[in-house]
């Protein structure tokens, strides 16, 4: 009974010992975190969560050794040995988990987004919301949260649009057939002066009369609006848009939109 009670406070200060290792780092943690956010530390607040965690993995690790060993007398060389043995065998069963773990130190290190970054892949379009050790939480513009293995997030094509310097805007109008040469061309002029006048866009606006489809002429316009921001482009968009219906009325132009024409020829019989 004597033995149980000694081992018993001893595991039990052990833990506390842990437990207050523990919360230091939390602590530190959170220091760092209030200074990277006030600017006073140049460090990504997600860098900072992460290697805290990991510190707390690798802190309670050494705390159960130290318990087992100190207070149990178990031979933790043994133990690390047979644990090596069976660890080969989990991880050829789990390497996608350790695949993804190395994910998360190469996002860290290499730095291609961070968290709050727009981000786009050829399978989604979201906000980083977090990266941890196996996933990266991604809300998606419908506000769903996509859970992505951090493996994939390296693997693949992924556009930062929160740190491209402008947007690209490109779309195509349609003119009815009925439109003559001169009206085209004019109205090609007045949608490129009106985008260029426009003190959102730089000179780097593309707008020509590009193909003949079957029931009108295609106008392909290309322009970048000066800033990152959203909401922004979306209003200079719209603005450039009612600008352009109005060059197109000017014009006597119309817009067109898919129809077919049937010609019936009598018989003169």
């Amino acid at each position: 009974i004597k033995m149980m009670v000694n081992r018993t406070y001893e595991t039990l200060v052990g833990v506390f010992i842990t437990w207050v290792f523990l919360r230091v780092i939390d602590f530190i943690a959170f220091v760092q975190t209030e200074r990277s956010r006030k600017g006073e530390l140049n460090t990504d607040v997600q860098l900072i969560m992460f290697l805290r965690e990991l510190g707390k993995v690798i802190l309670a690790t050494i705390g159960l050794f130290a318990i087992l060993s100190n207070v149990y007398q178990l031979n933790i060389t043994a133990i690390v040995t047979s644990l090596g043995i069976g660890g080969l065998a989990i991880a050829l069963a789990a390497q996608e988990t350790l695949a993804n773990l190395l994910g998360s130190f190469i996002i860290f290190l290499d730095k291609p987004f961070a968290s709050g970054d727009l981000v786009e892949t050829p399978e989604f379009k979201g906000t980083v919301e977090s990266v941890g050790f196996r996933s990266t939480k991604i809300r998606t513009l419908d506000r769903s949260l996509l859970i992505v293995p951090n493996k994939k997030m390296i693997d693949t094509y992924l556009n930062n649009i929160t740190r491209s310097t402008q947007r690209r805007v490109k779309f195509t109008i349609g003119l009815t057939y009925a439109s003559h040469r001169e009206q085209l061309m004019q109205v090609v002029k007045e949608i490129k002066q009106v985008i260029d006048a426009h003190p959102q866009t730089i000179e780097e606006t593309i707008v020509a009369f590009s193909d003949f489809k079957d029931s009108n002429l295609d106008i392909t316009i290309i322009y970048f609006v000066n800033t990152n921001d959203w909401d922004i482009m979306i209003k200079v968009k719209e603005e450039l848009n009612l600008r352009i219906m109005e060059a197109v009325e000017r014009n006597g132009c119309r817009f067109a939109f898919p129809t077919s024409t049937v010609f019936v020829e009598q018989n003169k019989n």
